[in-house]
């Protein structure tokens, strides 16, 4: 990976602070109260570094837009398809199916994603309203 610039530390810094998935321009938005002339471009090419040396996932949602995430954490979403909020799951329902299927199958599971898709309480009201 490139050095570590004081823009990039900035970048990393602000997608392990959020508690969901953020896009690049929401990173960018945070990144640039520190430094006002940063260039979106330059955001984006931080968090394909930090995705190319693991340190950061990126997914790709329903929507087609990437959201990043620290990658050493292992969660799961419920996300609002209305308004793009991202909720973790307390809990991973996978753990046992994957300890089952290593037991059975004797494959090397790396990892895996789920993703809940629907609309959260507020959006969900909001679509009753307006019919």
């Amino acid at each position: 990976m490139q050095r570590q610039t004081p823009q990039r530390r900035a970048i990393l810094s602000v997608v392990s602070a959020a508690s969901s998935p953020l896009t690049a321009e929401q990173v960018y938005g945070a990144v640039t109260e520190a430094f006002p002339h940063l260039a979106l471009t330059t955001v984006y090419r931080g968090l394909d570094a930090y995705v190319d040396a693991g340190l950061v996932r990126r997914s790709i949602y329903d929507d087609g837009v990437a959201r990043y995430e620290i990658a050493a954490e292992h969660r799961h979403f419920l996300t609002c398809t209305r308004c793009k909020k991202s909720v973790p799951l307390s809990v991973c329902p996978f753990e046992q199916l994957e300890e089952q299927l290593v037991r059975e199958t004797g494959f090397q599971i790396s990892g895996h994603k789920m993703e809940f898709f629907g609309l959260c309480p507020d959006c969900a009201e909001r679509n009753e309203r307006e019919g």
